[in-house]
């Protein structure tokens, strides 16, 4: 996969449990980054279905200095949330799979 990433191809990854996911997604915004030369600026978009994970992860990666959040169908999105991900102020962004068909998804 990083070496799909490193060559800008695009790719999508399904890792079952204990494959390093977690690892991906703290590595990639900063691989992304890295590699365009600027900070801060790279996205990951997660699709997870799993709501209390998606919690767990956005607290762990936030505690590591990666700004992340979540989107879920049984939580609606604040205005404030909405914005700072139109404003791109995430890095990584969990969303479970019905929350991509809701009308607030960004």
């Amino acid at each position: 996969m990083f070496a799909e990433v490193c060559f800008w191809a695009r790719c999508i990854c399904f890792l079952p449990t204990g494959y390093g996911k977690s690892l991906c997604y703290i590595l990639l915004p900063r691989l992304f980054d890295a590699l365009r030369g600027v900070s801060g600026q790279s996205i990951v978009l997660v699709v997870s279905p799993l709501i209390a994970l998606m919690k767990d992860q956005v607290g762990s990666i936030t505690k590591m200095g990666i700004r992340a959040t979540f989107i879920s169908d049984k939580e609606s999105i604040s205005t404030q949330t909405k914005q700072e991900i139109e404003r791109g102020e995430y890095q990584v962004i969990f969303v479970s799979p019905e929350a991509l068909y809701l009308e607030y998804t960004v």
